[in-house]
């Protein structure tokens, strides 16, 4: 039998990756035609950021008995997200902006990995044999993450950003213009009820909005149900048009999905559904209705349904 693999070392092999395809993107010229050359290493840091928050922060709060060190982390991870959304945003690595966000990312991303090796590690290797088992099992999710990998998709509107930030805040309508969407129902200020059918697979899950900020970005993660977590982003491109970005982290579950069934289904559907909602906006030229509160969080917020501003249906 091989050695091991702890979960210390794991996280350790991912964080030297990022930094090594970070390198080599540097390095490199895009050749004509190829792909985003940033598109693998914002693969491996998603990928890498769901199994800290899936996996390790919880565990890490358990360990320590309070929340500080996981409320930190997340809060950088939430940091880390917002720079990764602004640089697809910005024209990705085609263009100067998207370099700068990149560049200013990753020497971000080197304070983040600073602090967790030294205050996260030691917690995760104090005990052996949990190290290991949590190893084992962050070994597992990765392959099922690089199954289906988290996916980015923008479209351009032809509508005033505040129209369609406003319009996406209605949970409740989707079902009227996004086909696969079956129910929402808004549970609370922050918690979503969803109800969706993807290559006829009846999909069900509650999310929590995390983090909100009017005409910018609504980031959630789910608490139960599909395991999921994403965000959309907002960006006025003048005073008639905007453009909105979706990421979307996925986590198979059961036989059908393992198997690969579901392989690229999920992307397509997005596309198609913005496309959808590209329609019904610059048909419609107008929101049904509008929440423009603020949410102010992280991924690892612990929040609590009930109390706080009720958000109102649509008008």
């Amino acid at each position: 039998m091989g050695t091991p693999i702890t979960a210390t070392r794991l996280l350790h092999e991912d964080h030297q990756r990022i930094r090594e395809l970070y390198q080599k993107l540097c390095q490199e010229s895009r050749p004509a035609g190829q792909e985003d050359p940033a598109r693998e290493l914002l693969e491996a840091l998603e990928i890498h950021s769901w199994l800290e928050e899936r996996l390790v922060y919880p565990l890490l709060t358990t360990a320590c008995q309070d929340d500080s060190l996981t409320q930190r982390l997340g809060g950088a991870h939430g940091d880390m997200k917002r720079l990764i959304s602004e640089f697809r945003l910005k024209g990705g690595y085609g263009g100067p902006e998207g370099r700068k966000v990149l560049g200013r990312l990753m020497i971000f991303l080197q304070e983040h990995v600073l602090e967790e090796e030294e205050q996260a590690f030691p917690v995760l290797a104090a005990g052996a044999a949990p190290n290991e088992e949590l190893g084992a099992d962050l070994a597992r999710l990765r392959g099922r993450m690089e199954m289906f990998p988290p996916f980015a998709h923008s479209i351009d509107l032809a509508v005033p950003l505040q129209v369609a930030y406003n319009q996406w805040t209605q949970f409740e309508d989707f079902p009227r213009f996004l086909a696969n969407v079956k129910e929402v129902r808004q549970a609370g200020p922050t918690r979503v009820e969803w109800r969706a059918e993807v290559a006829g697979k009846d999909l069900r899950w509650t999310s929590e909005i995390y983090e909100q900020t009017p005409d910018a970005r609504i980031a959630w993660r789910s608490l139960e149900g599909s395991m999921n977590a994403g965000s959309v982003s907002f960006l006025a491109l003048d005073e008639g048009s905007s453009r909105i970005l979706v990421e979307l982290n996925y986590e198979p579950q059961g036989l059908l999905e393992n198997l690969g069934a579901m392989v690229g289904v999920l992307p397509r559907y997005v596309a198609s559904n913005l496309q959808n909602y590209k329609e019904h906006l610059e048909r419609t030229r107008a929101e049904s209705g509008a929440w423009r509160g603020r949410v102010a969080g992280n991924p690892m917020d612990a929040r609590k349904s009930g109390g706080g501003e009720v958000r109102p249906g649509p008008s």
